[in-house]
């Protein structure tokens, strides 16, 4: 078709002209020239069930076509009335419900079919990304861009060209692991993957770089529609198909600190003593073998062979009466246990009292 042989230049292909980090590169498109508001047929193609059969010829009146109704995938609400379509060439004769929509509808077809793109060259096409970073937590002076000393192009075969940031759209989409030209046939999405890695005990400028990476995220198509208005009521619908590339940026950085890594450190030997109070509250309190485990953590301890033990290491055979001086030199011992300082006899006494 004759509105199709024109130049295109990025003011057609690149829409919308800004995107927050993204941009769209058109590489297939249907036009849909001078679409005015009206009453048209509707598309059988498009909508099946709009076709219809005309009950009363006069006032073109069908059972099939109901005033107001909107159908899947209808250009507009039916009017109530069946009349001839308006591709024949395509459909044959037959009668489709009326609507009230942009007239004509959209043919949704590709002009080249599934086979090549539209606009053919753009893999050879450049892009060019400025980033910029800034690690406003360390100190407003780490900030920089991704611009290099000159203006270079990228090359996936040169590590010299790898600070470059300018890119050809092919071989993006080649580093990617996609193929071009079935992208640009019904569309894909690609991402741009930047990525700062930076230690900032060294010189920022000299080793916070970026490095790029491409990854595909959509081959299944990527299409929409926008329009050219050129006076009230009368517009060209575009359904453009393409590849949407998205500019991902993510920034890493870190600087030692000493009082971070004391901290750290202090914090990190406190987390283990408490690791081990909660792992023997565990075992003695919720496990099933508790009795045993219990049984080897502590030895149990009976008064009565406390005291025992004690007495029999201790007592020697009383030879004197104690008199009061002696008493006067008892030390206590275990609370009901009385040893003699002076001839180390001892008697027993209850409540602290002399026996």
């Amino acid at each position: 078709s004759m509105m199709y042989e024109r130049v295109w230049d990025e003011a057609d292909y690149v829409v919308p002209p800004a995107e927050n980090g993204a941009f769209f590169v058109t590489t297939n498109v249907v036009i849909t020239p001078n679409q005015t508001l009206g009453h048209c047929p509707e598309d059988p193609g498009e909508v099946p069930e709009s076709i219809c059969q005309a009950e009363d010829p006069a006032n073109r009146a069908s059972s099939d076509c109901m005033a107001s109704r909107n159908l899947i995938k209808s250009h507009g609400p039916q009017t109530g009335h069946c009349i001839p379509t308006d591709k024949p060439a395509k459909y044959g004769n037959i009668s489709v419900c009326e609507i009230q929509s942009w007239c004509p509808v959209e043919d949704d077809r590709l002009l080249l079919g599934k086979d090549k793109p539209l606009i053919t060259g753009s893999e050879h096409h450049t892009v060019f990304i400025k980033n910029s970073i800034k690690f406003s937590y360390f100190g407003e002076r780490f900030h920089r861009n991704n611009m290099p000393n000159h203006v270079c192009l990228y090359n996936f075969t040169d590590p010299n060209t790898w600070l470059c940031n300018i890119f050809k759209l092919g071989e993006i989409v080649t580093a990617a692991g996609g193929d071009y030209t079935s992208l640009s046939i019904s569309g894909g999405v690609v991402a741009v993957h930047i990525q700062w890695i930076c230690n900032l005990d060294f010189d920022f400028m000299q080793n916070c770089l970026p490095k790029y990476n491409f990854r595909l995220l959509d081959t299944s198509g990527w299409n929409f529609r926008h329009a050219h208005f050129h006076e009230e009521n009368r517009r060209t619908l575009y359904k453009a198909y393409g590849i949407k590339f998205v500019v991902i940026v993510q920034g890493r950085a870190g600087k030692f600190d000493l009082k971070n890594s004391v901290i750290n450190i202090v914090a990190g030997l406190g987390l283990l003593s408490f690791i081990t109070m909660f792992c023997d509250f565990v075992l003695l309190n919720y496990v099933q073998e508790r009795k045993i485990i219990k049984e080897k953590k502590f030895e149990v301890l009976k008064k009565e062979e406390m005291f025992s033990n004690l007495l029999s290491g201790n007592t020697v055979t009383n030879r004197d009466t104690p008199t009061k001086t002696d008493n006067q030199n008892r030390e206590p011992l275990m609370g009901n246990c009385y040893l003699n300082k002076n001839d180390k006899n001892m008697t027993m006494s209850d409540e602290g009292k002399e026996g």
